[in-house]
């Protein structure tokens, strides 16, 4: 079983400060993976509301994952 979830709740974007600049900073993006379709969808609808988070791939087993991620 294939089974990682990493969720961070803001609601405001994410912005480096690097140099003394605001500049906004690109989404995180996440493929999620899990072999329970109800825990795939759950996950994958909370991280909706989430500005700062970009869902790229849902995976329901290890190829389907390596799949994803390679593309």
């Amino acid at each position: 079983m294939v089974s990682h979830t990493v969720l961070r709740g803001t609601d405001t974007l994410a912005t480096s400060t690097a140099y003394g600049s605001n500049v906004p900073m690109p989404p995180i993006t996440v493929v999620l993976a899990d072999d329970n379709l109800i825990v795939r969808e759950g996950v994958r609808a909370l991280l909706s509301y989430d500005r700062d988070v970009e869902v790229v791939g849902v995976a329901g087993d290890y190829d389907e994952l390596v799949g994803q991620a390679m593309a």
